[in-house]
């Protein structure tokens, strides 16, 4: 019996260390550019809801797509740091305060507004670390009698959207508070919201989309609760939403590489919007399985790079550039291996060896 039980022991816990574990390392940096296919006639019948561990997930009719890339870029770049400094009278410390404030950015809507305001070039912050993923300030730039005023507003209780690391079973909530206040640029308008997260990560398995296909990914289920209080000119409009997000997240990707959006309505959930990853891999692969069971980390990487295959052994890595030379070059044993190739900035394919075999091709980016 003693045998049985240390046999069922060691199936159960290798069976959940196979499992993926999607952390900070993997999640977007500086650099990332990803380009996803999105459609908003979503089938009624399409059901993303399905839970649970081993469950394959099979998502290929979405019609009436179109293209759209998102690039996360230094903050640093985003136009927003001196009004953020400004307003918040960090003169001589404007630097490291923001620094402490956020470490990537993305560019949001094209142009947001209610009644005469408009705000336009608006970029919104995270900041990432360790342990969590959070909106943390959001950078706009409003009209005011012609004269365009660019505005940093930091979250008052940052939107925590991910706590790392994410593996199944896992379940978090968290709290967030933004204010916009305009009536420091001459404008009458204040925008409060009150958040509420609710993250469960209720799946795990194998996920198919037009794109390709993923043997290892964990599946999340997010509400999202706002209470928004608009002021415009004496009058209050009160404003509460729940929203819903399902996102499948795949070993070697950075982001989910499928999510669906969409509004909560009493009982039903309307999804609204579907984007997926475009592609699933860059390969001349004998073995597609191979290409989903490697995890290449951090993509974009500044300096190390980190391979982690879970179920062949590496014999060897290389790297070429976009005219095929060989730029680099490692012959390893382990299956999870660092190496520091110091490349210039730009693209590049790595090549990875099993066998004396090439197995899997994936595009990387040295910043």
């Amino acid at each position: 019996m003693r045998i049985i039980l240390c046999l069922l022991s060691f199936l159960y816990f290798n069976i959940a260390a196979a499992q993926l574990s999607y952390t900070a390392e993997q999640h977007f940096s500086v650099g990332t550019s990803i380009e996803y296919e999105v459609t908003n006639l979503v089938n009624l019948d399409v059901d993303f809801s399905t839970t649970g561990e081993n469950t394959n997930w099979e998502y290929l009719d979405f019609t009436q797509t179109r293209k759209d890339t998102t690039d996360f870029i230094d903050p640093e770049d985003s136009g927003y740091k001196s009004s953020f400094c400004l307003s918040n009278f960090y003169v001589f410390n404007c630097n490291s305060k923001f620094d402490e404030v956020t470490s990537v950015a993305v560019k949001g809507a094209d142009t947001l507004g209610f009644g005469e305001i408009k705000a336009e070039n608006i970029v919104r912050h995270y900041l990432k670390n360790d342990n969590a993923y959070s909106e943390t300030m959001i950078g706009m730039t409003v009209a005011v009698n012609g004269i365009s005023i660019p505005v940093g507003i930091e979250y008052e209780k940052a939107d925590t959207q991910l706590a790392f690391p994410l593996a199944f079973g896992k379940v978090d909530s968290s709290e967030s508070r933004l204010v916009i206040d305009l009536e420091s640029i001459g404008v009458n308008a204040r925008i409060a919201r009150n958040g509420r997260r609710l993250n469960s990560v209720d799946g795990s398995g194998t996920l198919k989309t037009p794109a390709g296909t993923y043997n290892n990914v964990i599946k999340m289920k997010t509400l999202i609760f706002n209470m928004d209080t608009t002021s415009y000119d004496s009058s209050i409009f009160p404003i509460s939403t729940t929203m819903v997000e399902y996102k499948w997240y795949a070993e070697g990707f950075s982001g989910p590489v499928l999510q669906a959006s969409g509004v909560v309505l009493g009982d039903s959930e309307v999804i609204s919007e579907v984007r997926y990853q475009k592609n699933a891999e860059v390969s001349s692969l004998s073995n597609v399985a191979k290409a989903n069971n490697v995890a290449i980390f951090p993509n974009p990487f500044h300096s190390e790079l980190n391979i982690r295959s879970t179920d062949f052994e590496v014999d060897e890595i290389k790297i070429y550039n976009v005219l095929g030379q060989c730029v680099f070059s490692h012959e390893t044993e382990s299956n999870h291996t660092s190496i520091q190739p110091k490349l210039k900035t730009g693209y590049y394919f790595l090549v990875i060896y099993s066998d004396g075999k090439r197995a899997i091709t994936r595009k990387i980016t040295s910043l």
